[in-house]
Order: structure tokens, then sequence, then C-alpha cells
């Protein structure tokens, strides 16, 4: 199977299209096929004028669009806090009809700043993002992991470790409230691509935590637990 790549439609898309990247000499095999059969999808002009014509219920009937395309939405936030709106898609044997469909939904969702930021919206509430923004300290990040219910170990060897519990009861509370423990996650291991978070973090557990069982282990009081 061929890779995978990344469409960004920013504001800008219809002025430079500098996000947009496709490789369509890379073809696969008709049994290579990933998602729908475009040759048998609703033409794409009808599906801009249906799309055109809503106001309301557009961010919904856009994502199913994409969705009937074989395109995947994601909403990057960038370290300083900007959404962006990006649209996915495999390549496989069909690359140049859902390039085509791609280009045209891309116009159309960017035309507006309303239509962008409902899809934006829709796609988060659906917790289909990645969230790159750090906390402002790594004694908050620290705070924001166990307040989840996570624990944070420094072993033996000096290495930190997490532990996140995600029972399936945990990850239906969390999607019921717009995914705040997946997102929490997300900005923890930004937090600590940073250079010489790691060692900082394990200063912390080692002065906040307890020694049990040859390693350092930072978590709730367990009756706050």
């Amino acid at each position: 199977m061929n890779m995978h790549t990344s469409i960004s439609h920013t504001e800008s898309f219809s002025k430079d299209r500098s996000g947009l990247h496709f490789f369509t000499e890379e073809t696969g095999a008709e049994s290579e096929r990933c998602g729908p059969d475009l040759t048998k999808a609703e033409p794409i002009d009808q599906v801009i004028r249906r799309l055109q014509r809503l106001r309301s219920s557009f961010s919904v009937a856009f994502y199913q669009a994409c969705r009937e395309s074989g395109i995947d939405l994601t909403v990057m936030v960038s370290q300083l806090g900007e959404e962006r709106l990006y649209m996915g898609s495999a390549l496989d044997h069909q690359a140049k009809l859902r390039k085509n469909r791609s280009d045209r939904l891309g116009k159309l969702v960017v035309s507006t700043k309303r239509r962008r930021d409902d899809v934006v919206d829709l796609v988060n509430m659906l917790g289909r993002f990645a969230d790159n923004r750090p906390f402002d300290s790594i004694e908050e990040a620290a705070n924001a992991f166990i307040a989840a219910g996570g624990r944070i170990y420094v072993l033996p060897d000096g290495r930190c470790e997490e532990i996140m519990p995600y029972r399936p009861s945990i990850v239906m509370e969390d999607s019921w409230e717009g995914y705040p423990r997946r997102r929490m996650a997300q900005r923890y291991a930004a937090t600590l691509l940073r250079t010489g978070a790691r060692e900082e973090m394990a200063t912390i557990v080692r002065e906040r935590g307890i020694f049990r069982k040859g390693s350092y282990v930072l978590e709730l009081p367990r009756d706050e637990a």
C-alpha cells in the first residue's frame, strides 16, 4: 500500500495553494483501493451545488461529503494555538479522482470564514485533532496529568515513564465532555519535547512524589483519586 499524505486547506488555499500535497504518480492496483469506489460516487459538481445551498447544516454535510470521497479531516493546533484544517487521503489507484474532489471541497470550505470555522468546530467535537500547544511550565503539565488520574514515574535508571488509565468508561466519558483528557495528553507530550523537559519533570517527581518499590511516583493522593 502506498503512503498517506495530508492536505492543508487554510485561508490561503485559494490564493497560493501552498499546503496542497499530492503524489499522483504513485498509484496502486485496484485491489489496494482505500475507501469508497469513486467511480460510483455522487458527481463532485452535484456535491458542490448541494453544499453551497446549506447554512446551519453545512459542516455535517461537508464532513459526510469528505468521507464519501475517501478524505479524512483533522484539526492541527500549532504551538501558538492556531487551528489548521487538514484534509488527508491515501495514495491508491483513485488518487487522481480524489485529488479533484479534494480540490473542489477545499476551495468550498475556505470560501467563507463561517464555513471553515463550523467545520473546524465539528472536527474538534469529534475528537479528530492533534493539539501541539505546550503547557506554560513543566509543573503545570505534571499537575494536569495527575489531575486526570495519571501517574508519573522516575524509574531506577532515571527515566520518566507515564501511565494514564484508559478504561472504556473513561474513554466514553472523555468523548461526552469533548475529549479534554485526550487534548491534555497531547499537550503534555508536546511540553516534554522541549530541551531538558524530561530532566525537569524527573526533578519534580523526585521532589513531590513518593518512593515506592525502587521508583519515585507522582500521583493524586488516594483520598482525591
